[in-house]
């Protein structure tokens, strides 16, 4: 089992149309099939569009919009920050501060098209 302090990454790189986005799509539907069998912790899926942002900054923005309770819409700096608070704070608060008394699910983040 993965330590809860334990944050990870996986980048994937190649050339277009090879099927980067396509591979990671069909992991994650595998994952969910897992999950809905209670075989693996529930987690929360995010996929982003680069293509989709017209600056790099908001990436932050849509991340937080996505995860927060409330879809919440923020700044660049202030979602940066509560995302921050989010994934580095402690794991026993939701985003708007109420104990919930079991680990938050992990969250699986796709970031495409970044280049």
């Amino acid at each position: 089992e993965i330590e809860s302090s334990v944050k990870s990454s996986i980048f994937i790189a190649g050339p277009p149309g090879t099927g980067k986005t396509a591979c990671v799509k069909a992991v994650i539907a595998q994952l969910r099939h897992e999950q809905a069998s209670g075989d693996i912790p529930q987690f929360d899926f995010v996929s982003l569009n680069g293509m989709e942002m017209q600056y790099p900054f908001d990436a932050y923005v849509r991340l937080w919009e996505a995860i927060s309770e409330f879809k919440e819409k923020r700044t660049p700096g202030v979602a940066a920050a509560m995302l921050e608070r989010h994934f580095v704070g402690s794991s026993s608060k939701t985003s708007s501060g109420s104990n919930e008394g079991s680990r938050r699910p992990v969250t699986v983040v796709l970031l495409d098209e970044i280049d």
